[in-house]
């Protein structure tokens, strides 16, 4: 083993360093190393400073002990590590493994009862202090296991094993007695039976107003065949069976709320073929047009004109006929004289049903309008066969009197037909007077 080279100590404190070392380990004061050489002599120790006395150190270090005349660090901590005993490991050294019982453990546990300090008595020239605050609980003593017997120790406390947790099983709430029929449940069933009618004819006045309205009266939603029962009919049922399976379902069994609900269902669709029907529906559909104002003073005021136009129509076209065509027929024609009388009564004529097409326009609901001009187009049509019959006679040209006259009778058998088929049913969802108007077409 190679020698162990000598330290040094600090020019500065005195403290003993390590060779090798450019710093102090104690106060920081640089040491300077003598320069190495090959084989040099070595240099005599250096003189041990004096210490300082207490008065005269310096007051940013104070020396713990006096470490100049220590062996060198290597023999201390081998002379440190000789003087040692296991005792001084103990500490730091590993828990050790408990020892297994001789017999199981289990059963109960014993705790031993912590007995409560005595409050210490208060002194007797002091007034009675105040009720002090329950003492916070005492903490719980680490419990050890232990093979003594409960019996040996009766004033400890005995705490039981934990029993195993019982199976998990679902909450099942009391469910209500189901209720019975009676005189209450009669009646709550007849008004969730009219609520649901009443729902069902409340959607369809609505659909039957907005359909009106957006048509302007060309669509009567309520006298289309099939449709009315459909939608009241399917409003009912639903709005019935959400009344019945609310809550009527808590307080009546299920057998119950089922001979309800079908009952109810027979009821509505039967109620609905009935009650729902186009012919029944055509009286609501009026009195709805007339709420709307879907034919109101404006239809008034263009039928009332048109129909004084046809009576005005009537009278020409019979004085036309019976004065003026019947005379030139004749065995003696005045045929300068019927060219005049013809010529102003076709004159005439053509007013009339000028002014049949201003009425018509007249009226602001579309469908009545149209129904107005077609009746006066109509009317047209019969003026050109009294055209035909006047060219004729002038011309003495009997196939055009022929067609004239052919065409002058069907003008007047389809304004009737067209006066039943498109202009009275308005007249009646308008609430006026068909029976005059059509006195005065077929006149």
């Amino acid at each position: 083993m190679s020698e162990i080279p000598e330290s040094i100590s600090c020019p500065n404190c005195g403290r003993s360093v390590e060779p090798g070392f450019r710093f102090c380990d104690s106060c920081g004061q640089k040491l300077e190393l003598p320069p190495q050489k090959v084989d040099p002599p070595k240099p005599p120790p250096a003189p041990t400073p004096e210490p300082l006395k207490p008065d005269e150190a310096p007051t940013w270090h104070v020396p713990i002990e006096d470490t100049s005349k220590l062996p060198p660090l290597l023999e201390r901590m081998r002379h440190r590590r000789e003087g040692r005993s296991e005792d001084d490991d103990e500490l730091f050294a590993p828990p050790k493994a408990a020892e297994p019982p001789d017999e199981p453990t289990t059963g109960p546990i014993v705790i031993p009862a912590t007995p409560k300090p005595a409050p210490p008595p208060p002194p007797p020239s002091a007034p009675p202090p105040p009720p002090a605050a329950p003492p916070p609980p005492p903490p719980s003593p680490v419990v050890t296991p232990t093979r003594e017997p409960v019996a040996a120790r009766p004033a400890a406390q005995v705490i039981e094993a934990p029993k195993p947790a019982p199976t998990w099983r679902p909450v099942v709430k009391d469910e209500p007695a189901p209720q019975k029929f009676g005189p209450r449940t009669i009646l709550v069933w007849l008004l969730h039976l009219v609520i649901a009618f009443a729902s069902g004819l409340a959607l369809l006045l609505a659909a039957g107003a907005v359909a009106s309205l957006l048509s302007n009266g060309r669509t009567a939603l309520l006298e289309l065949r099939g449709l009315p029962i459909f939608l009241a009919g399917a409003t009912a049922v639903i709005v019935f069976t959400l009344l019945r399976t609310g809550k009527v379902r808590l307080t009546a069994s299920r057998q119950a709320t089922a001979i309800t609900v079908i009952v109810g269902f027979v009821l509505i669709v039967a109620g609905s073929a009935i009650a729902y029907r186009p012919a029944d529906m055509h009286s609501v559909q009026t009195r709805l047009d007339r709420v709307l104002r879907v034919y109101g003073p404006t239809e008034k005021e263009a039928v009332d004109g048109f129909e004084g136009d046809i009576t005005d129509w009537n009278a020409e076209r019979d004085h036309y006929r019976s004065d003026i065509l019947a005379p030139v027929l004749g065995s003696k024609p005045d045929v300068p004289k019927f060219r005049v009388d013809a010529s102003a009564s076709e004159e005439t004529m053509k007013g009339i049903v000028d002014r049949m097409m201003t009425h018509a326009d007249t009226a602001n609901n579309l469908r009545m309008r149209d129904a107005l001009h077609g009746l006066a187009s109509i009317y047209d049509d019969q003026m050109s066969g009294i055209n035909l019959l006047t060219r004729g006679v002038l011309a003495g040209d009997q196939g055009l009197v022929a067609q004239g006259d052919a065409r002058f009778k069907d003008a007047g058998k389809r304004s009737l037909e067209f006066f039943q088929l498109r202009v009275r049913p308005l007249l009646e969802r308008a609430g006026l007077d068909s029976a005059s108007f059509e006195s005065a077409v077929s006149g």
